[in-house]
């Protein structure tokens, strides 16, 4: 199951934060036009100078099998959210901080119009490239999902050393089951809109998601049934935020209070962090509670100068896309993708591991010299491999 228990928590983060004091993320800028000749530069009146190029960021030595993809607010470029996306290369993800189409914001479209389906025209233009809404302008090219695929493709092409193969499939598409997409403000509803497009390992809503028709409250697609499931979903808000209470009323529309109620995350380290929907009311000044959250210039620190939202995030990035239970857990919701996992070890990964192992994949090596040593190989797919997992799959997960 996706939602762990307290000590399992606490297992789990001292594993995955325990690499945090030596990791060396590595981090670059792209310029987006040198991805694909079609892709054109877009208006972002509030980057406020930083770069208007996506924002990259790996750890060589360390790696969980996944993709975060930050989608940043409304006229805003990824350069202004760095603190947030290192924290997930720091504990293992590639990221990717996507510039795209988002300006004018999706309220200043919205807030007095009363057609329930132009909140949703206007994010499947800018997610998708689908004419559907006169007064912005994405075509396929320009979307977020072809910027998505083309910087992915270039990061392989540019960078074979990292794994930057294995978020995309045979036919150069976004691999949405090895990503964890999270956003902040418009960001955030983009997040959550492609909860319901694709099943994603995971979705991380920051202030968001909104989405409000006048006369009718919510918009009607925040209600359409999800692919990904609600348990890989979690959303982070400050109380002083003004749209807070209609963020909450979203998240509970989206199944996120079936984990918990509503959590602050105050003075909590990363493992005491139980729920689904996080919280905080430390004071910060007025007018930046919206984005303190998340924006490196606003976020609140402490006496060291670290972000006080760090923990937050952490138990977020933890639990979103959990680590292997042990190593015979190498299945994703059933599938066999080698190197994710559900947090389970059961029929699924036994299967998984007979057909790898059948078919002499190196992933079945797990034995040097016919010692049961999970994950060191070195002398080829043999029995003993096959030994050995039977062996570490029959103890199940701790």
């Amino acid at each position: 199951m996706r939602h762990l228990d307290s000590i399992t928590i606490q297992c789990a983060a001292v594993a995955l934060l325990a690499p945090l004091a030596s990791a060396q993320v590595v981090t670059r800028f792209v310029d987006p036009l040198a991805t694909d000749p079609e892709i054109v530069e877009v208006e972002l009146p509030l980057a406020d100078g930083v770069p208007l190029e996506h924002f990259v960021a790996v750890n060589p030595s360390n790696d969980n099998g996944r993709l975060f993809v930050w989608l940043s607010g409304s006229g805003g470029a990824p350069g202004q959210y760095q603190a947030l996306s290192t924290t997930a290369a720091e504990i293992g993800y590639d990221v990717v901080g996507l510039v795209y189409d988002s300006w004018p914001a999706v309220n200043l479209f919205t807030t007095n119009d009363t057609d329930p389906t132009l909140p949703e025209r206007i994010r499947r233009e800018r997610l998708f490239g689908e004419d559907l809404f006169d007064e912005i302008n994405v075509n396929p090219a320009n979307s977020v999902v072809n910027r998505l695929a083309k910087i992915i493709q270039h990061q392989s092409t540019n960078h074979p050393a990292e794994p930057w193969s294995r978020y995309l499939t045979p036919s150069g598409e976004v691999n949405w089951r090895r990503v964890v997409v999270g956003g902040h403000s418009q960001g955030a509803g983009h997040t959550a809109y492609l909860t319901k497009a694709f099943e994603l390992d995971g979705a991380l809503l920051i202030a968001g998601p909104g989405d409000f028709v006048q006369g009718l409250g919510t918009a009607p697609w925040v209600f359409e049934p999800s692919l990904t499931p609600a348990d890989r979903c979690f959303a982070f808000t400050h109380v002083d935020d003004p749209t807070a209470p209609g963020f909450f009323g979203n998240q509970r529309i989206l199944g996120l209070d079936a984990f918990g109620p509503i959590e602050s995350v105050d003075g909590k380290a990363a493992f005491q962090i139980d729920s689904h929907m996080l919280a905080s009311v430390l004071p910060v000044p007025p007018g930046d509670a919206h984005s303190a959250v998340a924006v490196d210039a606003l976020l609140p620190l402490d006496a060291n100068g670290v972000p006080v939202y760090r923990p937050a995030w952490l138990s977020m990035f933890t639990r979103v896309a959990p680590g292997p239970c042990t190593p015979a857990d190498i299945t994703s919701t059933s599938a066999c993708e080698p190197g994710l996992s559900d947090g389970a070890v059961d029929l699924s990964d036994f299967s998984c591991y007979l057909s790898l192992w059948a078919a002499s994949d190196p992933a079945a090596d797990l034995t040097t010299i016919g010692a049961c040593q999970p994950g060191t190989g070195g002398d080829g797919v043999t029995l003993s491999d096959f030994a050995c997992y039977l062996g570490i799959w029959s103890v199940g997960c701790p």
